[in-house]
C-alpha cells in the first residue's frame, strides 16, 4: 500500500512537469487569456497525464515547439485538472490528446481549428507554419515606398534578393501585427537601396516611429534574437478582449501614463551644455539644429526660416533649436564644420548616436523637404564618432567671458 501511494505520488509530480523546461508553454486557467493577448499563431494541446497517447506524443511535441520558436507558439493544458475544466470545456475536447489551432485573430474557443494531421514533430510544425498569414507588403521606389514609410507607428523594412517572403519573416510580420509595419523591397532596387546605404542582402532596418534615422539590425538572423531587436522599437501589446469561453479575464493595473512632453511653441537658442541637454538630450525625437552669425547681416532672416519650420512641424518628431556658430567653436569642431560658411544646419539624435548634415538653400521650403525625408527614412544619416560628445563642447559662460579678456 505504502508503495501505491508512492507511485501514486510520483506520478503526479511528473504530470505537472509533463512539459517543464521547454518550449511548450504550460497553460492554466489563470495564464490562458495570453493565447488571446497576442498575436501569435498558437497551438494548444488538451491533455490528461495518465494517457499513455499523450505521453507519446510528448518527445514530439516537444520537437515541434523547438522547431517553431520564436515563430509560433505550442501550448498544453491538463484537462484532469479540476481547475482547468472551464477552459477545456468549451473547446469540445472529448478525448486526449487533442489538438487545435488557434489563429492570430482568434477571441474565443469557436474560432479554434481541429489538427487532424499526423502526430510527429516535423508535420505538427509544418502544419503550425503554414497557418501565418503574410502581413508583409511588397514595396519599390516610388509611390509604394513613399506611402509605407509616411505611415503612422514605427515600421520594418526588408532588402532581399529572394522573390517570395521567407516564413521567418511572415511570423515576425504576424508576431508584432498592429505594433509595427512590415515590408520587403528587392536588393536589385539599386535607387531604394542607395537610399538607405543598402549594398548588400539581407538588411533589416527600422524606421522609428518618432520619425528618427533609420536603424539597421546587426545582429544574427535568428528568430528570438529578430524579435527581441523589434521589441525595442513596437509598442506594448494591447489586450484584445473579447469573448474568452473559459478563464477569467486578466486583471492587471494599468501602467501609469507617462508625462506628454510639452509641445515646443517658439525656436529655442541654446548657450550651453545645459541648454543643449534640455532641448534636445532629454527629449525624445532628433534635434534640429541652426548655426548661425547673429551679427551676419541675414540672420534674422535664417532665423525666421527656421521658426517658420518649427510651425509647420510643432508636435512632431523633431525639437529645433539655434546656437552662436562663434560664441560656441568647440561644436562645429567636433561635428568637423569649423571654418565651413554659415549658416548650416544639422540633425542630431544623441541617444542614436547618428546626425547629418543639410545641404541647399536655407530657407523654410527645402528645410522642410530634408526633414520630410529624415522623418521617413528617405534621407540617409551618418553615425556620430565614438568621441564626439556636442554636449561637451560647448563653452560655459565663465569659459566664454575669459576668451574674450586679453
Amino acid at each position: 500500500m505504502l508503495f501505491t501511494a508512492a507511485v501514486v505520488v510520483a506520478f503526479a509530480g511528473a504530470a505537472h512537469a509533463f512539459y517543464a523546461n521547454t518550449p511548450v508553454v504550460e497553460l492554466t486557467a489563470s495564464n490562458f487569456n495570453q493565447v488571446y493577448d497576442d498575436t501569435n499563431v498558437w497551438m494548444i494541446e488538451f491533455y490528461a497525464p495518465w494517457c499513455g497517447h499523450c505521453q507519446r506524443l510528448t518527445p514530439e511535441y516537444i520537437k515541434a515547439a523547438k522547431n517553431v520558436e520564436g515563430l509560433a507558439k505550442l501550448g498544453a493544458i491538463n484537462c484532469d485538472e479540476q481547475s482547468n475544466q472551464p477552459i477545456c470545456g468549451p473547446f469540445g475536447v472529448r478525448g486526449f490528446p487533442t489538438l487545435k489551432v488557434l489563429p492570430w485573430n482568434a477571441k474565443n474557443a469557436n474560432d479554434a481549428i481541429d489538427y487532424q494531421g499526423a502526430r510527429s514533430g516535423a508535420s505538427i510544425a509544418k502544419h503550425v507554419l503554414g497557418q501565418i498569414a503574410n502581413h508583409v507588403k511588397k514595396v519599390s521606389s516610388g509611390a509604394s515606398h513613399d506611402e509605407f514609410a509616411a505611415g503612422e507607428g514605427g515600421k520594418v523594412l526588408l532588402f532581399s534578393t529572394k522573390p517570395a517572403v521567407t516564413t521567418l519573416y511572415k511570423a515576425l510580420a504576424q508576431q508584432f501585427k498592429n505594433r509595427l509595419s512590415f515590408a520587403q523591397a528587392a536588393m536589385s532596387d539599386s535607387e531604394l537601396a542607395a537610399q538607405y546605404g543598402v549594398e548588400s542582402a539581407p538588411a533589416l532596418l527600422v524606421l522609428p516611429a518618432d520619425g528618427g534615422e533609420p536603424v539597421r539590425f546587426d545582429g544574427k538572423l535568428k528568430p528570438l534574437v529578430l524579435g527581441k531587436f523589434l521589441s525595442g522599437y513596437a509598442p506594448a501589446l494591447k489586450t484584445r478582449g473579447g469573448s474568452k469561453s473559459g478563464g477569467s479575464q486578466k486583471s492587471e493595473s494599468a501602467e501609469p501614463a507617462r508625462p506628454k512632453t510639452p509641445v515646443q511653441d517658439e525656436l529655442w537658442r541654446v548657450s550651453s551644455a545645459a541648454d543643449y541637454k534640455a532641448r534636445c538630450q532629454e527629449r525624445p525625437g532628433t534635434c534640429v539644429i541652426g548655426l548661425f552669425d547673429p551679427l551676419g547681416d541675414h540672420f534674422d532672416t535664417y532665423r525666421d526660416a527656421l521658426a517658420a519650420v518649427l510651425d509647420e512641424h510643432k508636435g512632431g518628431a523633431f525639437t529645433l533649436v539655434w546656437l552662436d556658430a562663434f560664441e560656441q567653436e568647440g561644436v562645429l569642431k567636433a561635428l568637423g564644420l569649423y571654418g565651413q560658411d554659415l549658416p548650416q544646419l544639422v540633425v542630431i539624435n544623441d541617444g542614436k548616436r547618428a546626425w547629418n548634415r543639410f545641404i541647399g538653400s536655407f530657407d523654410a521650403e527645402r528645410i522642410g523637404k530634408y526633414l520630410g525625408k529624415i522623418k521617413n527614412g528617405v534621407q540617409s544619416v551618418q553615425k556620430l564618432g565614438a568621441n564626439v560628445d556636442v554636449a561637451g563642447a560647448f563653452v560655459t559662460e565663465k569659459s566664454a567671458a575669459a576668451k574674450d579678456e586679453l
